[in-house]
Order: C-alpha cells, then structure tokens, then sequence
C-alpha cells in the first residue's frame, strides 16, 4: 500500500513538473558572465531578440495590471507580432516598426546612449570597422542627404562605380574603405545615425535579409545572394593542395556573393556578403516564406514566389541547384514609371502615340524581349490606355503586373496559377468574370498559348501579353507549335494562318550594354494568301541604334487602319487621323 502511495505522489510530481515547464517556464534571459561586454554587438543581439521573445510569449493577464493598462499592452503585444509576421516580406513600414521597437529597447533597457553607443559598432574608430558596417554607415548617409529614391544612384555614380573596370561593375572592401575614407569629415554622424544603424544591424541577424537588407529598400531593380563563388554545400577542403588549405580566405564561397541589378547593370557587391553557409540559407528562406506555396525541400529545391511589395523571388537549393541562391526583382526599380520616363530618345512620342491608338483599338498586342529589359513595365504603363469602363483581367505566374496599384479606380482582378490550379484552368475560370481585356504577364505554356489562340477565333476578349520571343518570326512559330502540341492541329500551315490572324503587333523591347531601355521596334504582323508564308512582317517604327533616336519606316497597313478606326470614338478618330501623319509617313533623312 504504501508503495502503491509513492508512486502515485512521484507521478502527481512529475505532471506538475510538465505542466509548470510546459507553459509558467520563461524563456531564458541572456546574462552577461563576468568578462563579457555587455555593450559587444553579439551579445546585444541576443538580448534584444530575447526581449522580443519574451514580449511575444508574455500574458498581459498575469502583469496584474488595471484594466487600461492591460488592454494596451494586449495592443502592443499584438502589433509587435503582427509587424514580425510581415516584416521580412517587403513591408517596409512593418520593418520600420520592428526596428523602432528595437532602438526603443536598447536605450531604455540595454544602457545604448551617446556615451556607449561606439561600443557594440566602433564608429569612433575607423580602422576598427569592418567592410560590412562601413557599407551600411554609407548607405545611412546617403539615404539622409538623398533619400531613398536617389540614394543609391548617388552612391554609385558620385564614386563611378557605374564605369567599367576589369570588365565588371563592382564594388569591393577597398572602394567602400576609400569612400568611407573621403566622406568621413563630411558624414557627421548624429545618436540618431548612429541608432538607425545599429537597430538596423541589429534587426537584418535575424529578421532581416542580413548584408542585403539595406540595399534590397532602395530603389535598385533587384538582388541577387549565392550566385558566384564556390559552393559550401559541395566544396572540400581534403581535395585541395595544402597551400590552398592553408590559405582558406583565398576563396571566395557563393554565401559572400551578393550583387545588385541597378539602371541595367549588374554589380558584384564584393564589399560585403552574408559570410557563413547558415546566414546564407536563413536569409534565402526569409525572402521567400511570404505566403509561400511550398518549402524548398531537398527533393524540391525551388521555389518562385512573389513579397508583400511586389518583388518576384526565386529561391533554389541542393539538391535542384548547385548551391542556396536567392534572385529578387523589383518591378520599376521600387517606383511606377510612365512610359515617357523610360522610352526617352527622340521620336518616342511617335512610339507612344502609335502604342496607344493600338490598345484604343483594341488589337492584340506582344510585347517581347530578353530578360530585364522593360518588358513588364511597359506593359503596365500601356494597360492605362484602356478605356476605363473596360473591365480588365490578368493571368500571372506570380504578381507582379500590379495593375491594381496603377489604376485604383478600375475594374481589374488579377489572378495566377497555383500548384493546384493549370494555367488553362484559370483561364476557363477568368472567362465566366464578365472579361473585356485579358493581359496575360507572361505566356510560357504551351497549352495557355493555344487556348490564348483558339479563343480569338471565336470572339474572345482583346489581349496584352509578354513573351520572350528574340524575332516576330521566332514568336509565330512558337504560338503555331502550341498549336500542334496542344490543340490537335496537323497541318502546320493551318495552324500559322490561325496565329497569324490572332496576334497583330510585336512590340520588342531591349538594352543597351550600359543599360539603356529602349523599344527596338514596333511590328506590324499581316496576313497574307501564301501556301508557305501566310505572313508579312513590316517594321512601322524602328530605333536608330547610330543616332539613338526612333524612326517611321513605313505606314500601318489600310486593313490596319481601318480595324483601328472601328474601335475609336468619333473625337478618337480624328485625333487618330492627324496622329497618321507621323506614325504613318517614313521619316525622311
């Protein structure tokens, strides 16, 4: 009996013991041992991402608090994990939050004042200040003397790193030393400065999007992480010679690869870089998790997902790809462009001129091109030319068009494929949605491309779209082999003639080496009675690469004319009729 007794008592010990860990235990607080600083930055970043801990887990119920007092910590509690949730997924006023909340604790309870505040990031000491932390100080200046918009094109240009050197545009740690160097006397760094970068320091360790984080909110098309350099995953040292053993920082691994897509140009920001293997995966998994569709997983190691602001995200990881790389593309750099901003040269009004009367006269339109050469944003900015009580519908891969935030006062749904969800089958699903104009952001499948064809036979809505077709001859063929593969066509010249009645203007977008935008040239694809070519392609406005400017080099065709025309208003088509004596008459010399 007195046994039996025990035991029960041991085992009433022991589910208390579970109860109380399981949920009365705290989280463990960080403590300074004896010689450690409490003021070193490794040591303020666990505290602080303790604290923040702490306050997520901690119950405003049991602070014995009056009513007020504990409805608003509730508050607090709940916007602190809210910003949390959406803070590394391109919400920029989220991560503001996060990182005041930040600053807020390492002054009021971390002892950071402007007597310590040279302790955890030697500001006071330049020689004492890495690579990484000079880069950030930099960008902080610039982005108080320019502002977000200009600061990184002043930072690039003033220092003209965007000239060619060795080949490459770049920016290593002897730049950032030198520029540091030289504006040093002139930065004047306040306690505010010299916070925003420590908070800021503070929250990319864990939060954040580590050395990329800073540069990813300024206005640059895009970043790129893991994509040059050795990779860890696969790399051994036992295969090298001993001196290249020996000599370990002579290599550079893929997760100090950092580079930055800006006005055109890819630089290899060798100044900085996430610096171990485990940064380098949290950081890729950060910048995809944002409702992402799946996990990157070893037996599927991709995956192409879109953040909060817009930006395109695609993340691939052993064993799919060779190493963990993440490659962001901000649309428009950060900002909508019109199409006067960036189609400059002289004659470009003849381009938008032309390119708006197509759209008014609802002719199906491709925009083509190679990667990053405005493709998309031309397409968003051409969609305004729609008539306004015109509903429109897009088909993506990932949102990226953002026609909502263009025209907020329209009638547009958006929708994109799924893992569950063929392209063909939401396009079955847009047509019952009251559809005027379908804009497809970009048609890579087969089966989206014939049904993109078939449904302009029998009436279907007017359609934009882009492709990466490099000719008008290269996209023909590729619609009329969509149509073989996928529509149950046999007959190749059929197939043609129903492609060559479906799509009537290729506008090809490209860039110049340095990284100029420009319309290469405008189209027109017209049918023709032709057992072997049931085409003809005329070039209506063209680029003039030896003067930089654009160049009517023939008129629209009469058929073209007229299809146009019978889609414009009575005061449309007057202006349409002047407009004819630019776009329609060759450029003389």
């Amino acid at each position: 009996m007195e046994f039996n007794t025990i035991m029960i008592v041991l085992i009433i010990l022991v589910m208390a013991a579970l109860i109380f860990f399981t949920f009365f235990r705290k989280a463990p607080s960080v403590q300074a041992s004896l010689d450690e600083d409490i003021f070193s930055f490794d040591y303020l970043v666990d505290a602080v991402w303790n604290d923040i801990y702490n306050a997520q887990r901690q119950r405003p119920e049991d602070m014995n608090l009056n009513k007020y007092e504990t409805e608003k910590q509730k508050k607090q509690k709940t916007n602190l994990m809210r910003n949390l949730e959406t803070c590394s997924a391109g919400d920029y006023g989220a991560k503001m939050f996060v990182i005041d909340y930040i600053s807020s604790l390492l002054q009021g309870k971390h002892g950071i004042d402007a007597l310590t505040i040279n302790r955890p990031i030697k500001f006071h000491d330049e020689e004492q200040l890495s690579s990484d932390e000079k880069y950030d100080i930099l960008l902080c200046y610039y982005t108080r003397e320019y502002g977000m918009h200009d600061a990184m094109h002043e930072f690039i240009c003033q220092n003209h790193f965007d000239e060619l050197r060795n080949e490459q545009y770049y920016v290593d740690e002897q730049d950032i030393k030198e520029v540091y160097h030289r504006l040093l006397p002139k930065m004047n760094l306040s306690f505010t400065d010299k916070m925003d970068v420590l908070a800021h320091r503070i929250y990319q360790t864990r939060s954040g999007h580590g050395c990329a984080d800073r540069t990813r909110d300024l206005n640059v098309s895009g970043v790129s992480l893991g994509v040059s350099g050795i990779s860890a995953d696969t790399f051994s040292f036992a295969g090298a010679s001993k001196s290249q053993a020996n000599n370990k920082t002579a290599y550079r691994f893929s997760y100090d690869s950092f580079w930055m897509n800006f006005e055109g140009k890819q630089f290899y920001m060798s100044c900085t870089g996430c610096h171990s293997q485990k940064e380098l995966i949290r950081v890729c998994k950060n910048l995809y998790r944002y409702h992402a569709p799946k996990n990157a997983s070893a037996n599927d190691g991709r995956v192409l997902n879109d953040m909060k602001d817009g930006s395109r995200v695609t993340v691939a990881r052993p064993n799919f790809c060779g190493s963990w790389s993440a490659i962001v593309r901000k649309h428009s750099g950060g900002k909508i462009l019109t199409l006067e901003e960036q189609l400059t040269d002289p004659g470009a009004e003849n381009v938008i001129a032309l390119l708006k009367y197509i759209i008014l006269g609802e002719q199906p339109l491709e925009i083509t091109g190679g990667q990053s050469c405005g493709k998309t944003t031309v397409l968003r900015r051409a969609a305004t030319f729609i008539r306004k009580y015109k509903t429109i519908r897009s088909e993506e891969t990932i949102f990226e068009l953002e026609l909502n935030e263009v025209m907020q006062d329209r009638n547009i749904v958006t929708f994109r494929e799924t893992d569950l969800i063929s392209g063909q089958e939401a396009l079955n699903f847009i047509k019952k949605t009251d559809c005027d104009v379908l804009i497809f952001g970009e048609t890579v499948d087969p089966a989206v491309a014939a049904w993109k064809i078939q449904a302009s036979q029998t009436g279907g809505p007017f359609n934009m779209e882009t492709n990466h077709a490099e000719t008008t001859e290269k996209l023909l063929k590729w619609y009329r082999n969509a149509l073989l593969m996928c529509a149950g066509f046999s007959n190749e010249l059929i197939a043609m003639e129903q492609v060559v009645d479906a799509l009537k203007f290729d506008m090809h977008m490209a860039k110049t080496p340095s990284g100029h935008f420009y319309c290469e040239r405008i189209t027109e694809i017209i049918p023709v009675e032709d057992d072997k070519k049931p085409y003809k392609l005329v070039n209506i406005i063209v680029f003039n690469k030896k003067e930089n400017r654009y160049e009517v080099t023939h008129e629209l065709s009469k058929q073209m004319q007229e299809r146009i025309l019978a889609n414009l208003h009575e005061d449309e088509a007057k202006d349409f009729l002047l407009s004819l004596i630019h776009i329609s008459e060759p450029t003389r010399p």
